[in-house]
């Protein structure tokens, strides 16, 4: 395999092409090998747009020589940071064909045209497949989350909630900060989360004129407990947290998401996909960057973040930085 910064621009003599200058993936000229690897590289997900690289339009052109392949991939940006994942999947699903001597990946960035597009195929997929939610399509949906821990998202969520409340609206708290749940403690609730008709009901507290519901692993579990739920199952305990409880009619909705990783991030902005309400971000942040990572491993973390946010429409509020 070998990559580079940009396309070929012209395919050889004697060579078979597919794809093309039109950016939407659709072929401008015609070989049965081309269409051959194009019909294998359906089978290339984007990981984090959840669609196969050749609906996406990512698949600029393909070049068939003989026995040898060149694929012509656009990235949504140059740093992206599954541009090596990408490129090892291109290449080992175009070797798989019997007929394949060599995979060559020529790599380039979508201008800003392209990348509304497939964000915007991107929301249309992520609608198409996301579950029901208990909560009302009118409910606005806040969700407060940062990459590093400590820099007060449960704060920022329990005081923006109250306040809410204390305005005589119904707010509800979704602690999906799994293994270190602390709103409980910060509004002073305990008790049993009881079930109604198989789904949860969340706790109430008034607040002035207002009401709270509340629903946290810390009503489920001793907050001593060490729960270190990862991957599908803590992205499967959020949307649980949406589908299986009676909301019921609710003015706000403030996601208390967990720091590090953007799995709960997406399952909780997925559960939102199917009404196609838009869900806004609150992003708490230390000065000393999210994740106390490197520059570099932040930027890369960043993008993986914003990248999540514009496949499911989540509007950013504000950024704090102290």
């Amino acid at each position: 395999m070998t990559s580079g910064s940009a396309p070929s621009s012209q395919a050889p003599d004697g060579a078979a092409r597919s794809g093309g200058g039109n950016g939407n993936g659709a072929p401008t000229s015609t070989g049965g090998r081309a269409e051959e690897v194009r019909e294998r590289l359906r089978s290339v997900v984007d990981p984090e747009l959840g669609d196969t690289i050749v609906d996406l339009g990512m698949v600029r052109d393909v070049t068939v020589l003989g026995d040898d392949v060149e694929v012509g991939v656009a990235l949504t940006i140059a740093a992206c940071p599954l541009r090596a994942q990408i490129e090892r999947d291109v290449v080992g699903h175009v070797e798989s064909l019997d007929w394949v001597r060599t995979v060559a990946v020529k790599v380039a960035a979508m201008d800003a045209e392209e990348r509304a597009a497939v964000m915007a195929r991107a929301r249309w997929k992520a609608r198409e497949d996301a579950p029901e939610t208990a909560v009302s399509p009118t409910t606005r949906v806040l969700a407060i989350a940062s990459g590093k821990g400590g820099v007060g998202k449960s704060s920022v969520t329990v005081n923006l909630a109250v306040a809410l409340a204390a305005r005589g609206l119904t707010v509800g708290i979704l602690d999906a900060d799994i293994w270190g749940f602390s709103v409980p403690r910060l509004l002073g609730m305990e008790g049993d989360v009881e079930a109604r008709q198989g789904k949860m009901v969340p706790l109430e507290r008034r607040v002035g004129a207002g009401t709270l519901r509340v629903l946290s692993m810390g009503f489920l579990a001793d907050e001593e407990q060490a729960i270190m739920w990862r991957g599908l199952v803590l992205n499967r305990a959020v949307q649980q947290f949406l589908q299986d409880a009676h909301w019921g009619d609710l003015d706000y909705l403030l996601i208390d998401l967990p720091p590090g990783t953007l799995v709960a991030e997406n399952g909780a902005a997925r559960g939102y996909d199917a009404t196609g309400r838009r869900t806004e971000g609150c992003c708490p942040g230390g000065r000393h960057g999210p994740e106390g990572l490197p520059a570099g491993g932040r930027r890369d973390r960043e993008h993986e973040r914003l990248h999540m946010r514009a496949r499911h429409d989540v509007r950013p509020l504000r950024v704090w930085r102290w």
